[in-house]
């Protein structure tokens, strides 16, 4: 154990800055405390809202030349078709009524006549067999109008379908397949991005020290509010973008098919009128051959009173049979005419419907560049809010590495304690710091007015 009688000194020594440099700096401190217990209202996201522009594309599409403006083509077309089969449908049953005609009324009136002929009958065979090669035509001619129904059966299926409306239900088949690498690697880059501003802010932060820790705590909630806004929007932008060009795919998918089924219609109804036009042009004929048998057979007839008789009513008949098979050539022949102006009305249908959507489509474009414009302004103003917001921060951070860089003098506080003196008090000790510390306290005063 030491003796205590030995003499010992101690000598304790404090260093101090120039009192006006302490002084700044209290003041500093001060004025961080109280800038820090401030709160920071941040203004508000504000989203631009739709344009004039886009409401006038959302309003066209109810127009006459918005969706579905070419129904009343396609119901001007059905109509024409429709006239035009009820045409063929007249004109087959007209025919079939002069065959009948000459069937069932004609020939047997001249059969009795040729069975009282004696001497006609070599005329009334003749006249008979033209009329037979007449029947033949027309029947050729039935035959060509019933090749006409299957064209006409294909039109009405084909035009079925050209009413349909655009109403998409599953776009995956027209969406992007790697959708999801796409906002994968945004997110990514996003991050790394902004992983990249956390070690800048953190090394900004490390060389402001005690000073800065606040303005960069702030600044890194900022940092990670502003990147989940940023990656919200991309991926909302990045779904929007592959929603809308998959509906467009769709939608030129569903305008080709329906053009398709139109052509087809129109192919199918000039088919049908083309049949129409020759079962006209060949009943015609037959016609016209069935009439000069019958003419020979007149001739037969007036070799007798009776077979006259006889054969001038079996061709009074047939000339009525013949003229409903005409006719009813004719009506098919404007039947077909029908069916092609109706494939025209459904060809005007599309153009108009494919002008209308461009002009939708160009006035939406037209909006939605607008809203961005809009939307950038906003965001323009909500930056320069914040920057006002932290613009006492920055000036704290000025201050704070302007004082640290500053030069000045240092003053050391030095005291011999003999062992005769009786020891100070810790408490002793940090009343006499205390007391020097009182006048600098005062300058930090007079720094408190700049801020």
């Amino acid at each position: 154990m030491a003796d205590d009688n030995i003499d010992r000194s101690v000598t304790e020594s404090i260093v101090r800055e120039a009192p006006e440099i302490e002084a700044l700096k209290l003041g500093l401190i001060n004025s961080a405390k109280n800038l820090s217990d401030q709160r920071i209202v941040l203004p508000k996201q504000q989203i631009a809202g739709r344009t004039g522009l886009q409401e006038r594309s959302v309003n066209l599409l109810n127009q006459p030349q918005g969706i579905g403006g070419y129904q009343r083509y396609l119901q001007s077309g059905a109509g024409s078709i429709d006239k035009g089969l009820s045409a063929l449908g007249t004109g087959a049953n007209t025919m079939a009524q002069g065959l009948h005609t000459l069937t069932s009324r004609a020939l047997p009136t001249l059969s009795t006549a040729q069975s009282r002929l004696g001497d006609a009958a070599t005329t009334l065979q003749k006249g008979l067999g033209r009329q037979q090669a007449g029947y033949d035509v027309l029947g050729t001619a039935l035959g060509t109008l019933g090749q006409a129904q299957a064209p006409i059966t294909a039109a009405q299926q084909a035009i079925s379908g050209t009413g349909q409306r655009f109403a998409p239900t599953d776009l995956s088949a027209y969406q992007n397949p790697y959708q999801q690498q796409v906002i994968d690697t945004t997110l990514a880059e996003m991050n790394r991005q902004a992983e990249i501003s956390r070690n800048n802010l953190a090394a900004q932060g490390v060389g402001a020290g005690a000073f800065g820790g606040s303005r960069f705590g702030i600044a890194g909630a900022e940092l990670d509010r502003n990147l989940a806004d940023s990656q919200a929007r991309a991926v909302a932008q990045l779904n929007s973008q592959n929603y809308s060009q998959a509906l467009g795919a769709s939608q030129s998918a569903f305008e080709d098919q329906q053009r398709r089924q139109q052509q087809q219609s129109q192919l199918y109804g000039n088919v049908a009128g083309l049949y129409g036009s020759m079962s006209g042009q060949q009943a015609g004929i037959g016609g016209q051959q069935a009439g000069i048998g019958v003419q020979e057979a007149g001739i037969g007839g007036q070799q007798s009173n009776l077979g006259g008789q006889y054969a001038s009513l079996g061709a009074q008949q047939a000339g009525v049979g013949l003229q409903q098979a005409g006719i009813g050539g004719q009506q098919a022949g404007i039947g077909g005419q029908y069916a092609g102006i109706g494939g025209q009305q459904l060809g005007l249908g599309q153009l108009a419907q494919t002008m209308g959507m461009k002009d939708i489509a160009l006035t939406s474009q037209l909006g939605q560049e607008q809203q961005q414009q809009q939307q950038r302004e906003l965001d323009a103003t909500r930056a320069n809010e914040q920057r006002q917001q932290y613009e006492p921060y920055s000036r704290i951070a000025f201050l704070s590495d302007m004082y640290k860089s500053a030069p000045s003098t240092q003053t050391s506080l030095g005291s011999q304690i003999a062992p005769a003196a009786p020891t100070p008090s810790a408490f002793q000790q940090i009343a006499g710091v205390g007391t020097g510390l009182l006048g600098t306290a005062a300058a930090a005063k007079q720094l408190g007015g700049l801020f």
